[in-house]
Formats: structure tokens, C-alpha cells, sequence
């Protein structure tokens, strides 16, 4: 049996940030949260700043823990998950979404920021992990699992979270995405590839790829080249709201 760990949530503020500073500040402790009895690892947090309270997905222990953000104390545990990891707070509507999902399962619960019960839910391919959340078009899209045995291509599945149902899928290749990033504007996303390597992006003409030196800096379009920066890609919404959110950048030897 794994032994459990202590592990501490720490909450630091940044001190003395003004707008002529240029010198590195410190950082102050300000509150540390024991939380005796769990192992594993935590995943990610979810900030509600209305309401002061800091949400964390307990992977292992399949419990979303909310905190109060001033004080550091812990709410409530609430339970009911298989294994969290990515949290959006809505606080349109005081509520809040979850990814849940593991090799075997997959799926999103939307849970009650008043009573904290999951008040509904919607089943998704294995799989599911990490999130992004646009907040112009107001949609969360989750990172998924394979569709094929094979794993070359996986899938990003959206939401919308004003009507909570799931209004398309973007398919991409390789077996998984690590992370996502949206831009300012709300009008590209950028999604960190963990298979195949290159860069690619989808816009308006249709698919492209292009290749990254160490520094980042784009150098002259190459389709499914390797680019040692890893990969990411570009779609930009008018692509695939043009297709029905359905878009894949299609592999050419």
C-alpha cells in the first residue's frame, strides 16, 4: 500500500509590485493548508474571485477540495469523481465544471457552486484530461483520448458552458495533447501535441504546418516536418465554425 504523504497548500503573494520597479521582489508565505491522508498528486486549480474561494482537482484522491483564498482553510471535499483534473468557475452562474476521466473513462460534470453537488453530466470517449476555457466565445475545450486503435489521431471536445452540452469535436493528430493555450482576442487556440512532433495549424485556406527553430521563431513553412520546439497548433475559430467543428489536418508523406 502506497504510503500517504502530507501535503501542503501553499498561497504566496507577490509584495511591492509598482510600476516604475524593475528589480526582482520577494515572495511572501502567507498561509500553508496541511491535508493529512492524501497521496498521489493534485492536478489543477479553479479561482472563484467573487465568492474567495480557490478549487483543487485531487487526481488520486478523486475529490475536488475548495478552499477558502484569504485564509487558506479548507471548505468541503466534495466527492463523486473518478479522476479530476482540469476546473472552469462560471461565475455567471455560480457554478463550475470538472474533467474526469482515465484510461477506461471519460466525461464532464458541471457541480453547484452553492450546495457543491454535481448537478449534471456529459459522457466522453476515455481519455479525457486537461481543459481550456475561451472566455469570448464562452466555450471549454478538453483535451480527449484516441479515436482510433491505432492512436494516430485524438480529439478536443467542446463545450459550451452557457448550455452545458457538448456542440462539436476537433480531431488532431497524434494520441493525446499536453496542454492549450487561447489567444487574447479568442480566435486561436494553441495545443501542445505530444505525438507526432511537428507544427501545424488550421486557418481560413486550410491546413498548415509550420517549423519552429529552439527560439520559437517560425522559419519558412514546412508541412509535417519534425521541429525540435515540439508542437503546436494553430486553429483559428472562423475554420472550424465554417465546418461544423469538425477539422483535421490531414497527414501528407
Amino acid at each position: 500500500m502506497k504510503k500517504a504523504r502530507i501535503i501542503y497548500l501553499a498561497l504566496f503573494v507577490v509584495l511591492g509590485m509598482t510600476a516604475k520597479a524593475q528589480e526582482k521582489q520577494p515572495l511572501k508565505l502567507v498561509v500553508t493548508t496541511p491535508l493529512p491522508g492524501f497521496s498521489g498528486d493534485f492536478d489543477h486549480f479553479g479561482l472563484d474571485l467573487k465568492g474567495k474561494r480557490l478549487f483543487l482537482t485531487a487526481e488520486d484522491h478523486k475529490t475536488v477540495e475548495v478552499f477558502d483564498l484569504m485564509s487558506g482553510t479548507r471548505l468541503k471535499s466534495i466527492t463523486g469523481f473518478g479522476s479530476p483534473h482540469a476546473i472552469v468557475f462560471l461565475p455567471e452562474t455560480n457554478n463550475f465544471i470538472v474533467t474526469d476521466g482515465d484510461d477506461d473513462f471519460g466525461a464532464v460534470e458541471l457541480v453547484s457552486g452553492k450546495d457543491y453537488s454535481i448537478i449534471n453530466k456529459i459522457k466522453l470517449p476515455p481519455g479525457v484530461d486537461g481543459a481550456v476555457f475561451n472566455p469570448v466565445d464562452k466555450n471549454y475545450y478538453v483535451e480527449g483520448g484516441g479515436e482510433d486503435p491505432k492512436g494516430s489521431t485524438h480529439l478536443i471536445h467542446i463545450i459550451d458552458t452557457k448550455t452545458f452540452k457538448l456542440v462539436g469535436n476537433i480531431s488532431l493528430p497524434g494520441n493525446h495533447s499536453e496542454a492549450m493555450a487561447i489567444s487574447h482576442d479568442g480566435k486561436k487556440m494553441y495545443v501542445n501535441l505530444g505525438g507526432p512532433k511537428e507544427v501545424g495549424g488550421l486557418a481560413d485556406s486550410g491546413c498548415r504546418s509550420s517549423q519552429f527553430d529552439g527560439s520559437g521563431r517560425a522559419q519558412s513553412p514546412a508541412v509535417h516536418r519534425h521541429a525540435q520546439a515540439g508542437e503546436v497548433f494553430r486553429i483559428q475559430h472562423r475554420y472550424w465554425k465554417s465546418r461544423g467543428y469538425s477539422s483535421l489536418c490531414g497527414h501528407e508523406r
